[in-house]
Order: structure tokens, then sequence, then C-alpha cells
């Protein structure tokens, strides 16, 4: 049995992309905010003694949240940016998770596919922690999750959510 933690990062609130290319929208104040608050929760929690490997999309906007996110943690993380994860599907993120070989692993992504990858992998929660991540997944929000099985063995309800964090209030932005 493995003893693997997940956890899977929506970017931050980023800025509507009006002209702008959708790969270089940056993160608008209230993103940096919010990140930087998530690290520094995360700060006091197991999630910084573990140091979990990063693996980000390399749209600016996933950059910015793992830099935000470090800032407020206080410390970097060792990351890898990969742009399979732009705009990544459930079920490529999932494949490239079968990949990986580290104890603890953040995956910086988008929505609608990190939010679909929570919902496809976890098989066992708290029932009301589960209905939480059913019901919404908005900016900077993190599913944090314990894997039972190795990264190769990574399939479809295979892993327990162990929590979900928010790091701002949710509003009608989101």
């Amino acid at each position: 049995m493995s003893s693997s933690r997940l956890f899977l990062l929506r970017h931050a609130k980023a800025g509507h992309p009006g002209a702008a290319d959708d790969h270089a929208r940056p993160l608008t104040e209230r993103g940096k905010r919010d990140a930087a608050r998530l690290g520094s929760f995360l700060k006091n929690q197991s999630f910084a003694k573990e140091k979990p490997s990063v693996l980000c999309s390399d749209a600016a906007r996933t950059r910015q949240t793992y830099d935000a996110l470090c800032e407020g943690l206080g410390q970097a993380l060792s990351v890898s940016y990969d742009p399979r994860l732009y705009l990544a599907g459930p079920n490529e993120i999932i494949t490239l998770l079968q990949g990986q070989t580290a104890p603890s692993l953040l995956v910086i992504g988008h929505n609608p596919g990190i939010h679909q990858c929570c919902l496809l992998l976890a098989g066992a929660a708290d029932p009301e922690l589960l209905k939480d991540l059913r019901f919404r997944f908005p900016t900077a929000a993190m599913a944090e999750f314990s894997l039972g099985v190795s990264w190769r063995d990574l399939e479809p309800g295979a892993v327990r959510l162990e929590a979900f964090h928010l790091s701002h209030r949710e509003s009608a932005e989101d």
C-alpha cells in the first residue's frame, strides 16, 4: 500500500481574457491574495512538512498561482511546468498522474478538468465533504486526497477525499 498524497488545486482568480490570449491571462489582485492566503493556511498543515512536488500547467495564471501560494507558504516547492495540463480533461490529468513517482504531489490546473478529476477520483469520503466538493470548485480551491494505491495503479474511485479547502468566501464572480 502506498501512503501518497495528492492535492488538486484550481488556479486563483484570473482576469477576463478580453483581447489577450487565454494562455497569457494573469491573476487579478484578488487571485494573488487568495493563493497567498491558501499558502499561509497550508503553512500550518501537514502539507508544509510534506513539501509535495508540483505539477503545474504552463499558463500564466497557474504559474502565478504557484508563485503566490509559495509566497504564503514561506517556501518554494519543486515545480515542473507541463503544457499538457493546460485545459486538460479529467482523463488526461489521471494519465499524467499515473506517471508520477513523488510521495506527495500538488497539481495546479484549470476548470472544468480539475473539478471533474476530483469527482472522478474520489472514492471514499465523508458524505458532507463529498457533497461540498460536488456542489462547487471555485478559484483557488484545493482538494486533498490520500492514495491507497501506487500512482501507476491510480484509477477512478481509487483515492480518499480527505479535505476540501476554499481560500475565500464565495461570491457571484465564481
